[in-house]
């Protein structure tokens, strides 16, 4: 509940904020992007250094869902030796501002950083922008063209990297993403960390079960990161009934049931 009050607080903000132009200048972006950090660092992401244990040595990580790098500066510190981290966003200015954060931080080198949506098909999408809301673009029947791509092809192309974790937050596409890597999963079983949001994936002709259900055929179990420690394994019902009582999203773990 307090995170809902806290994003809709920094939402109203940058309403305002954005309504004066301010935000078109890069000064006035860069602040905005120091405040964004702040506020997933310490009040949305969660205890996300817990996934590191998840990034097996000279494995790469894919970042679905990239916006301006957050995730993706986490994943490209923890990849080793020929490791990479492949990161997805279709939006141009996240995208520009994505390869700004990773110059400022250098980690270049480190990171495919990919001006593509992500989904079941390969060749082109619509893209609806959200203008008051920079984390709140989708896949739709009308907006901007994005060329849109599945994860097996990109990994096909690129002779099937082994792949430890790929996060994935698209506003409602989560499970169009994952039917794009079925091959992926079958053929490395990663960890996945997955924004499951009811409203959002209705939206997109799916929902919350039907996502869990999906995954748990590939024979994953579901959990969450708690503070300091990761749950124990969860049932969908507990997913939907957390769901219905916040009115909100939840950051959903899915461990291989092997692991």
């Amino acid at each position: 509940m307090l995170n809902k009050i806290l994003q809709s607080s920094f939402l109203f903000i940058y309403r305002i904020v954005s309504s004066t132009g301010i935000l078109n200048s890069s000064w006035g972006r860069s602040v905005f992007e120091i405040v964004y950090l702040f506020y997933k660092n310490h009040f949305e992401a969660g205890t996300i250094s817990l996934l590191q244990n998840y990034v097996k040595p000279k494995t790469s990580v894919i970042d679905v869902g990239a916006n301006i790098g957050f995730f993706t500066l986490q994943f490209a510190n923890w990849v080793t030796e020929n490791g990479k981290v492949i990161a997805f966003e279709p939006e141009s200015v996240n995208y520009a501002r994505l390869q700004h954060a990773l110059r400022e931080a250098n980690v270049t080198h480190l990171v495919d950083n990919i001006n593509m949506a992500v989904a079941d098909i390969t060749g082109e999408a619509m893209l609806e922008i959200n203008p008051i809301h920079p984390s709140d673009h989708k896949l739709a029947t009308h907006g901007v063209p994005v060329t849109v791509t599945t994860i097996d092809h990109i990994l096909e192309i690129r002779e099937w990297p082994e792949i430890s974790l790929i996060k994935i937050d698209v506003q409602g596409a989560e499970q169009r993403v994952l039917q794009g890597a079925i091959k992926t999963l079958e053929k490395f079983h990663p960890v996945l960390f997955v924004e499951v949001d009811d409203q959002a994936l209705q939206k997109q002709g799916t929902s919350a079960q039907a996502l869990l259900k999906f995954c748990l055929r590939y024979d994953y179990t579901i959990h969450k990161l708690n503070k300091n420690v990761i749950s124990s394994s969860l049932t969908i019902e507990y997913i939907l009934q957390y769901l219905k009582k916040t009115r909100g999203y939840m950051d959903v773990l899915l461990l291989p049931a092997d692991l």
